[in-house]
C-alpha cells in the first residue's frame, strides 16, 4: 500500500499482536514522534531488494509494563518513560474494553 501512495512511508514492527499498543517498541515510537513532531517520513519500501524499515519489539505482548527497564537517564528518559506511560494507559483501557464485550 505504501507504494500506492506518493511520499508514503513504511515501517514494520516485527512482534506479535494485531494492534499497536499490544507491544511496546522503542525504535517505533521513535519514528512515529520523528513524524509527528519534525515531520520525518520513514522511506518507502525497496521492493527489489527487499529493504524497508524494521524495528524490533521492547515487551512481549500484554504483559506488564516495566517503563524502567526500557528507559536510561535524563530528560529525554524522561519523556520517553512518559509516551510509554501513554500507551500502558491506553492499552488497559483497550484490555478492560474487551473484557466488557466478551
Amino acid at each position: 500500500m505504501a507504494l500506492k501512495f506518493k511520499n508514503a512511508g513504511f515501517i514494520e514492527q516485527k512482534s506479535e499482536g494485531h494492534v499497536s499498543t499490544s507491544v511496546l517498541s522503542r525504535c517505533t515510537v521513535a519514528k512515529v514522534r520523528a513524524y509527528f513532531k519534525e515531520g520525518i517520513v520513514p522511506p518507502a519500501p525497496v521492493l527489489e531488494t527487499g529493504e524497508w524499515t524494521q524495528c524490533e519489539r521492547d515487551e512481549s505482548p500484554w504483559m506488564p509494563f516495566n517503563s524502567e527497564a526500557l528507559t536510561g537517564n535524563g530528560t529525554e528518559a524522561q519523556e520517553e518513560s512518559a509516551i510509554f506511560q501513554g500507551w500502558k494507559e491506553l492499552r488497559n483501557e483497550v484490555m478492560e474494553w474487551n473484557s466488557f464485550r466478551w
